[in-house]
Parts: C-alpha cells; sequence; structure tokens
C-alpha cells in the first residue's frame, strides 16, 4: 500500500510541477524540491519499512540499529567539532576546523602519506597560494613545462591522488616539470578577497614561474590551455542553478557576512543534495540502517578535506557568472 501510494504522490507531484506558467527557473526549483521529497519519504528509504532492514535486523538480533545509531551519533559530533567514539566513520564529513586552521582530511588517508605522494617542493608563496613543483622522473626532460591551476574549492592533491590513479606522478614519469597551485583555505581575515585577488595572486603571479625556475626561454606564457569540467557559459548550469537565484545568494551573503566565508561543509551539502539520492538518503539507508559502513577510498577522503571561500569572491563568483552570465557575455571584468 506504501509503495501505490508513493507511486501516486509521484504522479501528483510531476504534474504539479508542468503547471503552466511558471518561470523556467520556478519550474525547476518546484520540481527539485518535489524530487527532493519524493526520495525522501520513498518507502525504500524508510528504515524498518525496507524488508531489506527488517530481514538484517531480525538476522542481527538489532545489532545493525546499534551500530547505525553509533554512526549517526559520530557524524553528528564531527560536524559540531567533537571527536568521533566509533571506528568506522573514516568517510564522514570532516568536521569544520577553527578559522585559519587546515582541514583534517578524512582518515585513514593523510597528504604525504597515503596520498599526494609525489616528490614535489614549494618554489613560490604568497599571501594566497603555494607553487609546488614537481621535476620530472626521466633522464630526457620536456621543454615546455604543465602549469595545472586546480579550481580553489579543491585541494591541490585531487590529481595526485594513489600512485596508480596520480595525473602528477604519471606527468614526471613522461619527462614534464608539472606545477600546481594550491590554495590556502580562508578565514574571517580574508572576507575582502576578490576574484581580482585570486586572478593576481593566484594566477597572474604564478604564471611567471614555470618560466624563472626553469631557466627555459618560452615565446609566451602559455602555450596551450586545457579546461576540465571548467564552466565558462552558465546559460544552462544544470541543478546547481536551481539553488542559485538573487533571493538565494542575498541570503547566502548574509550568512557569510557573520563570519566571513562560507564554510566547507556548507559547499559539500550543497553538492550533496544534487546527487541526495545517492550521497544523502542511499548512504545513510546503508550505514545507519543496513550496518554497512563507508569503505574508504582515496577519491571520497580528498572530497571529506573541505575549503571555505571568501565572502566577497563567492558573493562576485555566483553574481557575475551564475546570475549574469559574464563570462560567456564577454562583460567580466578583469584587473578593473
Amino acid at each position: 500500500m506504501w509503495v501505490q501510494a508513493q507511486q501516486a504522490q509521484q504522479a501528483w507531484w510531476t504534474e504539479a510541477t508542468a503547471m503552466p506558467g511558471m518561470s523556467p527557473h520556478h519550474r525547476e526549483m518546484t520540481g527539485f524540491l518535489a524530487r527532493q521529497w519524493l526520495d525522501a519519504t520513498s518507502p525504500s528509504n524508510a528504515g524498518l519499512a525496507n524488508p531489506e532492514v527488517l530481514q538484517r535486523t531480525l538476522a542481527s538480533g538489532g545489532a545493525n540499529l546499534l551500530h547505525g545509531a553509533a554512526r549517526a551519533l559520530d557524524e553528528w559530533r564531527q560536524a559540531h567539532g567533537l571527536p568521533a567514539l566509533a571506528h568506522d566513520t573514516a568517510l564522514a564529513p570532516a568536521p569544520e576546523p577553527a578559522a585559519g586552521q587546515p582541514t583534517a582530511p578524512a582518515r585513514p588517508y593523510h597528504p604525504g602519506v597515503d596520498v599526494a605522494i609525489t616528490s614535489g617542493k614549494v618554489v613560490h608563496r604568497n599571501a594566497l597560494v603555494e607553487l609546488i613543483q614537481y621535476l620530472p622522473t626521466t633522464p630526457r626532460v620536456q621543454a615546455e613545462p604543465v602549469f595545472i591551476v586546480p579550481s580553489w574549492i579543491m585541494k591541490y592533491y585531487i590529481l595526485d591522488l594513489s600512485p596508480h590513479n596520480s595525473l602528477v606522478r604519471w606527468l614526471v614519469s613522461q619527462g614534464h616539470t608539472v606545477f600546481i597551485l594550491s590554495w590556502r583555505n580562508p578565514d574571517e581575515a580574508d572576507a575582502l578577497l576578490s576574484m581580482d585577488d585570486y586572478l593576481a595572486l593566484g594566477i597572474f603571479d604564478c604564471l611567471a614561474r614555470p618560466q624563472r625556475v626553469d631557466g627555459a626561454e618560452l615565446l609566451a606564457p602559455l602555450a596551450s590551455v586545457s579546461l576540465l569540467a571548467a564552466e565558462t557559459d552558465f546559460s544552462e548550469p544544470g541543478e546547481m542553478g536551481v539553488l542559485i537565484d538573487e533571493a538565494q545568494v542575498a541570503m547566502l551573503e548574509d550568512q557569510m557576512a557573520e563570519r566571513g566565508f562560507l564554510t566547507g561543509p556548507q559547499m559539500a551539502g550543497s553538492f550533496a543534495y544534487l546527487h541526495s539520492r545517492e550521497l544523502v538518503w542511499t548512504r545513510r539507508l546503508r550505514t545507519m540502517w543496513l550496518d554497512e559502513p563507508d569503505s574508504p577510498n582515496d577519491l571520497m577522503a580528498w572530497n571529506a578535506d573541505t575549503t571555505r571561500m571568501p565572502a566577497l569572491m563567492h558573493s562576485q563568483y555566483l553574481r557575475r557568472c551564475y546570475l549574469h552570465n559574464d563570462i560567456a557575455n564577454g562583460r567580466f571584468p578583469v584587473g578593473g
């Protein structure tokens, strides 16, 4: 009966959210919220209403429920900056550290020990970034260095995870000299850092460093540019656009004004609810009802190593890119 009621509810919401007269943005927003509600109330996600959960509970004598409650308590404690009590929460979101302190990555992967182990050194540092150089491991060295600029919402080692899937390790094994930017995790003192600051201190200040360090005489600062999952036209941003309109940005600006930055858990939560069925409800069912703890892996550990966004820069990014699409329309100001 519950399944039939869910199917009827889904059909009703599908029809209701397709009403004529709504703007495209509000139609997408109501559809998104309806999907969130339907996923949250799905019988398969309803704990003891799920036959598999009932079977697991009977077979374990209720141990799965005790273990799930312990994991839920651990995640709540970590979200509030308290130490975990259980031993299998390696991939729970890391607690937001005090401003100015580094974010502790999820265990058991530690940068420099389990991930980000390709040998490199910092060759330049300013108030916002460190530039890391990786030397080639071959006798023959390629003439042109590779300069990698990760998104500022990412820790630099996304391309240097474990040895078997590290792009940096592969590049140096092919004779390339590699430079990567590592963005500093901002705190309240950085609230007024702007997009111009990120361009000037991040990209422009470091762009000439590979040439200076290697002593190479390049004809141009850049021979080519490759964009990996880098959006330049925000006219159709997908479901992320559902969360971004004038009212949402204004509310977020008010929240950021209190601390001076957007917190890592805020950012992670937004991405999680874009894929809530897989990242929220299915995971909750698996870890808290079926007693199946997350299996640690390097990518999920990196994902739990969250970063913050300065208030001014993040506001400019949302308004200029998502709300006004200034890059695609040739209106994005640089250095002025």
